[in-house]
Order: C-alpha cells, then structure tokens, then sequence
C-alpha cells in the first residue's frame, strides 16, 4: 500500500493547526497553515554563584541539547553581551519542535511566524530578587502591560507574558521595557543580543 495516505485533521489544542497526515510503512506528513517558529526565552547572562552555578534557576544552561537536537543547525549557542544562551535562526528554523523537547530548561517553544514580539526571559521571581540573579531579568514592574493598546500583555507573577492572538507587534512593550526583556524577532525596535 505505498503512496497510500490518510488525512487526520487535528483539534484546537494541535500546536500549528494543521493537518497530521499518516502514511504507508509509518511515515508522517506535517502540513502547517502557518509557517512556526522557535523562540528561546532567555537571553543569558545569569549570575555566577561563588561555586560557579548560575544564580537564575530559570535561565538557559548552554547545555547544546537543543542545538543538537536540530536538524537544521539553527538553534546555536552563542556568547553575546548579555552572556551564553541558545539562541534560534530564523531564516534556518521550519518549526519542528525538535529543540523544544531536548531544552531541560523548557525554554523553547513554536509560535506562529508573525508573531515578532517576544519575551527573552523566563525567570518567575520577584523584581528584587530578578534583578540580583541577572542583569537581563523581567522585574514585573508592569510597563508593557499599561502600553499595550490591544490588551496582549498580561504579568504572570513577576513575568510579562504576550498572549500571542491580541498583540498587534505595534512594539510599545518593547520600547517601554526598562531592561530589555520584551524585543521584536526582526530587531527593528530594540537589539536583544
């Protein structure tokens, strides 16, 4: 039966949208509606504890897991400015979540191609104790969330969080961020490396 294929159309919960097609001998056919995306949460340049351990729980290790569980080479780990972290191609990356299962962190996930602000950061805690682990933390200090027209940014604890279907990229949470957390993937509005 090769060349023989059945269609199965996901639900709304299926990341992307698109179809799942299941072929002959075991092969799998993604289609996507949307062309999708990694994002890497964090931007690096945690603190060094006195026995050389990041003082962020939440930030990237630079471990290379999830460059190399890329097929395409484009999640690389880089040391920028703001320190060591994985960082994602987007010329490179086809969106297909292998990076995002090999992070240990949970740092990485697929959003939708035109969606371009992001959050580069993952840390939960308080702005205090943010701004103590590293220099690139969100403070929760809710500047992003009183700019947005469309209502897209919420904090979740001390973390600005995009909800993704009502920001409009107009990019003011980028411009009013005082640290730098909230960027666009183009670079236009603020330069996150």
């Amino acid at each position: 039966m090769s060349g023989v294929c059945i269609l199965m159309r996901r639900g709304p919960g299926f990341e992307g949208g698109g179809r799942l097609t299941h072929c002959a001998e075991g092969e799998q056919r993604m289609e996507r509606k949307g062309k999708m995306r990694a994002v890497v949460a964090c931007a690096g340049g945690c603190e060094r504890k006195s026995d050389g351990t990041r003082a962020c729980r939440y930030g990237c290790l630079a471990c290379g897991a999830c460059a190399a569980a890329c097929p395409r080479g484009a999640i690389r780990i880089l040391r920028t400015g703001r320190g060591e972290a994985a960082q994602s191609d987007q010329t490179r990356c086809i969106g297909c979540g292998q990076c995002v299962s090999a992070c240990p962190q949970h740092l990485i996930r697929l959003v939708p191609a035109e969606n371009r602000i992001q959050v580069i950061c993952s840390n939960r805690d308080p702005g205090r104790e943010a701004r103590t682990e590293c220099p690139n933390s969100c403070i929760g200090c809710g500047r992003c969330e009183r700019v947005c027209s469309s209502g897209a940014i919420r904090l979740e604890g001390a973390l600005a969080v995009i909800r993704e279907e009502k920001c409009i990229a107009c990019g003011m949470c980028a411009v009013s961020c005082p640290r730098s957390v909230i960027h666009d993937a183009d670079g236009l509005l603020s330069d996150p490396w």
